[in-house]
């Protein structure tokens, strides 16, 4: 019957070690597509599509509207 051995603990520490790169490359590359289409809305930035948001506040009333 031949001996079988397990993987040496160098290896064992370098295949995890590479293991846990590979998931973080790509949970950062998710991230940072999720993050950039947050960052557009209607094909267009947050900052351009805020520009036509218009606040009223009238203090005489008590009523806000947001248009």
């Amino acid at each position: 019957m031949k001996k079988r051995r397990a993987l040496s603990p160098v290896i064992a520490t370098v295949l995890l070690i590479a293991i846990a790169l590979v998931l973080a490359v790509i949970i950062f590359l998710w991230a940072r597509s999720f993050i950039g289409e947050g960052l557009e809305k209607d094909g267009r930035a947050i900052d351009k599509a805020c520009e036509n948001v218009v606040f009223n506040a009238d203090a005489s009333v008590s009523e806000v509207s947001i248009e």
